[in-house]
C-alpha cells in the first residue's frame, strides 16, 4: 500500500529494492484514495489528468515500483488506467505540475510545517493508550481536510477495529487526552494531536466496515 496518499510505506519499497525484489502496488484506485469516485476538489487539481491516471503515474515514476494491481471488476475498468500509458514516456513532466498544485493546496490548508513532519515520532498503535491508530488517523485527516477526501477517509477509518492485523488499531473515540498527549510527546504537533483526533472522529466516523473478503 504505497500511493500519493500514503508515503508512510515508502521504507518498505526501499527495503525491497535493496534486496532486488519486485514491488507490486495493490489497489491504487481504492486503497489509494477511492479515486473512482474522487471529490471535485481533487478532480480539479489533477486536471488535465484524472486522479486515477495521476496516481498510476505517480507510482510508476519510481523505478523501485514495477507493477500496479488495479483491481478490475469488469473489462471497462482497465480503460482509464490504460490512458496513463499515453504519458509513460514523460511521467515526470506530466505529473510535476499536478503534484505541485496538490502540494500547494495541502500546504495552504494544513500548513507546510504539518506536511514536513506530521508523522514523525508518532508511536505504533500498540504503544498508545487504547491502541488508537494515531498515525493512520492523522493521515486520513490530512487528506480529508486538505483535499476533501472525506469519503475515502470514512471508508478506511471505519475499518479500524474490524480488520484485524490488515488494518490494526482502534478509532479515536473515548480516549484519554492527557495520556494520549504524553504518548506522542516526541511529535512537534503533540499539543494539537488530541484535538485533531477528535475532529477526525467527528468527520469520519460512521457505519462500521469490514474488509472486502469478510463481507457477505
Amino acid at each position: 500500500h504505497w500511493y500519493f496518499v500514503n508515503d508512510l510505506n515508502w521504507p518498505a519499497v526501499q527495503a525491497a529494492a535493496a534486496r532486488d525484489m519486485g514491488v507490486f502496488i495493490i489497489s491504487p484506485s481504492d486503497k489509494g484514495g477511492k479515486l473512482y469516485e474522487p471529490p471535485d476538489k481533487l478532480r480539479n487539481l489533477c486536471h488535465p489528468l484524472s486522479p486515477i491516471v495521476f496516481n498510476d503515474l505517480y507510482c510508476l515514476a519510481r523505478p523501485e515500483v514495477h507493477t500496479l494491481s488495479i483491481g478490475a471488476a469488469r473489462p471497462t475498468d482497465f480503460d482509464e488506467h490504460l490512458l496513463a500509458l499515453d504519458y509513460y514516456d514523460d511521467i515526470e513532466g506530466t505529473i510535476g505540475p499536478v503534484a505541485q498544485r496538490l502540494h500547494q493546496e495541502m500546504a495552504r490548508v494544513v500548513g507546510e510545517d504539518w506536511l514536513r513532519g506530521w508523522w514523525k515520532n508518532v508511536p505504533d498503535y500498540y504503544d498508545i493508550p487504547g491502541e488508537v491508530n494515531v498515525l493512520e488517523i492523522l493521515r486520513l485527516w490530512t487528506y480529508a481536510r486538505a483535499l476533501d477526501m472525506v469519503e475515502f477517509g470514512k471508508m478506511r477509518y471505519n475499518l479500524l477495529g474490524n480488520a484485524g492485523h490488515w488494518f490494526p488499531g482502534k478509532k479515536a473515540e473515548n480516549f484519554d487526552r492527557k495520556s494520549l498527549r504524553k504518548s506522542v510527546e516526541g511529535n512537534e504537533f503533540a499539543d494539537r494531536v488530541p484535538e485533531i483526533l477528535e475532529e477526525a472522529h467527528a468527520l469520519l466516523n460512521g457505519e462500521e466496515k469490514k474488509r472486502l473478503s469478510k463481507s457477505d
